[in-house]
């Protein structure tokens, strides 16, 4: 027989208890385990959970990083086609092909892999200028200009490819 002690102004007595009829049980019987257990199980539970999450956010964040250096080679690749044509329409000589290209190399400097390339018909880049080129819209004589960009891919993923080819087109009216 269990006894439970209860204390009325300052006066300690003790109740017997049967632990049969369901009612004032004590905790020990209610919870197999202690308190310092079962904290150490949630613990536990919490450590399984972030060692099962953190591949995931970790591949999410790789993901995303290449993502955002493709779109920031998608964005200069296009600028370097439009500051192309912009040279080129405003260029007094006739065969003016060589100085855009070193433009154009010099506007893609901040990619990975356009730095250690000279010419503008290597491997990474490569750069075509028509000059002689009729604008649809108005019929004005215009130089047309584009832009191929072989992309690296930063981390290597399982999911994604491995390189992605970016080609942009930039017109601009010759200027007289």
């Amino acid at each position: 027989m269990l006894q439970r002690t209860s204390s009325d102004f300052g006066n300690i007595t003790r109740i017997p208890v049967d632990p049969r009829r369901g009612h004032s049980t004590p905790r020990s019987v209610l919870r197999p385990y202690s308190i310092c257990q079962a904290k150490f199980r949630r613990r536990g539970q919490s450590l399984v959970e972030t060692a099962l999450l953190v591949p995931f956010v970790f591949f999410l964040f790789l993901g995303l990083t290449n993502f955002g250096f493709f779109c920031y080679a998608f964005i200069t690749v296009g600028h370097a086609a439009e500051v192309g044509a912009s040279y080129i329409a405003s260029a007094v000589l006739q065969n003016s092909q060589p100085a855009a290209c070193d433009v154009i190399l010099r506007d893609m400097q901040s990619l990975p892999n356009v730095p250690a390339v000279t010419t503008c018909n290597a491997a990474p880049l490569q750069v075509a200028v028509t000059q002689n080129y009729q604008e649809p819209a108005t019929g004005e004589p215009a130089a047309q200009v584009k832009v191929t960009y072989d992309t690296i891919q930063l981390f290597p993923l399982p999911f994604m490819s491995g390189k992605m080819t970016i080609n942009r087109w930039a017109v601009a009216i010759l200027r007289n």
